[in-house]
């Protein structure tokens, strides 16, 4: 099974380029708790990349989406989204 991946205009280009450098911030299966995480992201205009959200069509809640944004963004990114974090 490939991994899906989806950008949005605008967003981190595709993390997959290792000079990216992309940190994951978030993993959720959620997709209310995801739709916040994004919304805060923006809020805050930091890029993210949603890995295999796309996926998500086909199985909701089976699959875990990761967040991820570029180093220099990470600290922040980590510190808006620490509540969602929490079981």
């Amino acid at each position: 099974m490939y991994a899906a991946v989806i950008a949005y205009a605008g967003r981190m280009d595709d993390p997959g380029d290792s000079s990216a450098g992309a940190v994951t911030v978030l993993t959720v299966r959620d997709p209310g708790v995801l739709a916040v995480a994004q919304s805060l992201l923006d809020d805050a205009d930091i890029p993210y990349f949603a890995k295999s959200e796309n996926s998500r069509n086909v199985t909701p809640f089976l699959i875990w989406v990761e967040l991820q944004v570029g180093p220099d963004d990470a600290e922040e990114a980590r510190a808006l989204l620490a509540d969602l974090a929490q079981p």
